[in-house]
Formats: C-alpha cells, sequence, structure tokens
C-alpha cells in the first residue's frame, strides 16, 4: 500500500470522526433535556465519553495490531491537544478569558484530571524501575485508575452544578424523542469506533511505511485525530454561547481517557501489563499533561477584568505542547 493512500484514509477515516460527532452532540442535548440530568453529570459522562470514542476505538485496535505504544500514545497525547483546544477557544471568545468566564464546576473537573494524569504517569514509569504488576492481565496500576475514575464521577455527579443551557437550534431538536435521540447517539457512536479503528490501522501502516516511530505516532498524529470530536463539540458550545461545556467537555474527554481507555487497552492486552510493554516518554507526556492541567486551574481561578486573549495560561499550555512535541518526536 503506497504512502499516499495511507494519507487518504487517514483523510478520510478523520471526516468521518468529525461528521458522526456532530451527531453525537446534538443526540447528547436531547437526552440531558429530556432526563433532566445534571448538565456537568451529562456533559462529562456522555458527551465527553462520546467524543473519546476514538480514542478508545484507536487503543483497542492499536493493541490487537500488537502496538501498544500508540495506544498508549494516543491518549497521553490526546490529552495535551485537548488541552490546546482551550487556547483556540480562547481566542475565539470574544467576552474575555475564557477560563475567566465559566464557573467553578470545570475546576472540579481539572482536579481530577490532575489526579488521573498523576496516576497514569506513575503507572507508566513503576514497571521500567520496579517491575510492578508487570506479569499482570490487567495491572494493579490500572484498577486504581479505574477506582479513581468511578470516584470522580460519583462526584462529578454529587456536585450537580449546572452548565448553560443549550441555545435554541429549532424544532427538530426538541420534537426529537428521548428515543430517537438515543438511536442516533448509539448509531452515531458505533460509526466513531469503526472509523477509529479504520484509523488505527492507517496510523500501523504509517508506521511501517514512513519510518516513523510508534510512540511519536500514537502521542503527536493519531491523537490530533482523534481529538478532533473534541475540537467540533467544543467549538459548536461555544456558537451556542456556552464556554462551562466547551470547557468541561475539554476537560471531561481527559478524565474518560485516562480513567476508562488506558484501563481498556490493558485489558485487551492479554500477555501482560500493557504499562511495562511501553516507552517511559508517556511518563514525559503525562507529567506534561499535569502542568498543563494546573495553568488551567489557575486560569479557572483568575476572576475580574481580563485580556481577550493571550493570558498567561493559554501562551504556558501552547508552549508545553510544542515543547513536548520536540522531545516526543527526538525521543524517536
Amino acid at each position: 500500500m503506497t504512502l499516499a493512500w495511507l494519507w487518504i484514509q487517514l483523510i478520510a477515516s478523520t471526516a468521518i470522526i468529525l461528521l458522526a460527532a456532530t451527531h453525537l452532540t446534538r443526540a447528547v442535548e436531547i437526552v440531558a433535556k429530556k432526563t433532566g440530568l445534571g448538565r456537568s453529570f451529562v456533559g462529562v459522562l456522555m458527551l465527553a465519553t462520546a467524543t473519546s470514542l476514538p480514542e478508545m476505538g484507536t487503543g483497542a485496535s492499536s493493541v490487537l495490531l500488537d502496538e501498544p505504544d500508540i495506544a498508549i500514545g494516543a491518549v497521553f497525547g490526546s490529552n495535551l491537544f485537548n488541552l490546546v483546544i482551550i487556547v483556540f477557544l480562547d481566542i475565539a471568545w470574544r467576552r474575555g478569558a475564557i477560563l475567566g468566564a465559566v464557573s467553578q464546576t470545570s475546576t472540579l473537573v481539572a482536579w481530577l484530571g490532575v489526579g488521573v494524569i498523576s496516576l497514569g504517569s506513575v503507572a507508566v514509569m513503576l514497571p521500567h524501575y520496579t517491575g510492578f504488576g508487570a506479569g499482570w492481565s490487567i495491572a494493579p496500576m490500572s484498577m486504581l485508575i479505574l477506582g479513581f475514575f468511578v470516584v470522580s464521577m460519583w462526584a462529578i455527579y454529587k456536585s450537580d452544578l449546572p452548565m448553560a443551557p443549550a441555545a435554541d437550534r429549532g424544532s427538530d431538536d426538541h420534537d426529537m424523542s428521548l428515543r430517537r435521540a438515543s438511536w442516533t447517539y448509539a448509531t452515531a457512536a458505533l460509526v466513531v469506533i469503526g472509523a477509529s479503528i479504520w484509523l488505527a490501522h492507517t496510523g500501523d501502516g504509517l508506521v511501517e511505511r514512513a519510518g516513523l516511530q510508534a510512540s511519536f505516532v500514537g502521542t503527536l498524529f493519531l491523537a490530533l485525530c482523534t481529538s478532533l470530536p473534541e475540537v467540533a463539540t467544543s467549538f459548536a458550545a461555544l456558537r451556542m454561547g456556552a464556554p462551562d461545556l466547551a470547557v468541561t467537555n475539554v476537560l471531561g474527554s481527559n478524565l474518560f481517557n485516562m480513567g476508562f481507555v488506558v484501563v481498556l487497552n490493558d485489558g485487551f492486552l492479554t500477555r501482560g501489563s500493557i504499562w511495562s510493554e511501553v516507552s517511559r516518554v508517556h511518563a514525559f507526556t503525562g507529567a506534561v499533561g499535569v502542568l498543563m492541567t494546573l495553568l488551567v486551574v489557575y486560569g479557572l481561578r483568575q476572576r475580574g477584568p481580563t485580556r481577550r486573549f493571550g493570558t498567561v495560561e493559554c501562551v504556558g499550555l501552547l508552549l508545553l505542547y510544542i515543547i513536548s512535541s520536540i522531545v516526543v518526536y527526538r525521543a524517536g
């Protein structure tokens, strides 16, 4: 298979993911409206979960293709790119710095993200230095991460801090029944998973044909593609005038990526723990993710008059992403 054909497949699979994500967002909005569940909980549980389906599909497929580095790299790299989305949201938001415009709902999700990414970084390093959990089908650290994720979802649910209401998007949305919205959600989710598996096969082909290192492809290349649903849904929320939903979607996706997707990847690798077979560079990527999330927490705590864009935290997010990309590339 030629390199050009692989690139064509990459573009096609990415476009399908992006289109399906639009239908997912619409369905999730209707489910939230019809059920009356807390918007923070629905935003993280359904919207962030839906937009993280590419990472889930890509990760599972990559593990089955015996490319665990791509699977873990896609998750850690997606975390970084998701946080960079906030920079572009800040530029697009015309009412001041976006992190100063959202409620403290996002702060809880951000702190939980710091915790779960930190656990993921420790999980990468432990087998390399101690051998802890290397022979387990599912590593103890993976079980700890999953437990942290479950507690995090309970905390978000109990906080019950509402997001901004969805904008009126026409009678078609309001007339859609809960059953129809659920079917739309399920169908679009299946399309995203299928396109993600295709994307993983394409990434594996690019590794072989272009001579790229698997950690680099997973962390930067596939992570960029699989984060496109977060881009689409976050900017859609911004157009609705709902910065809370936009920011919480990004942060919630990171929480789901680290708390559930990496554990699922570990389960798919039946010969032992996935953490013992991946590059230590992912621990560095995780540390950068923690620093970037702490910058977001700093921005969320700022109140009062702020510049329209170019805040210290957003500049820091962009610089950290560029530096980490260079380091991961050179490490390969």
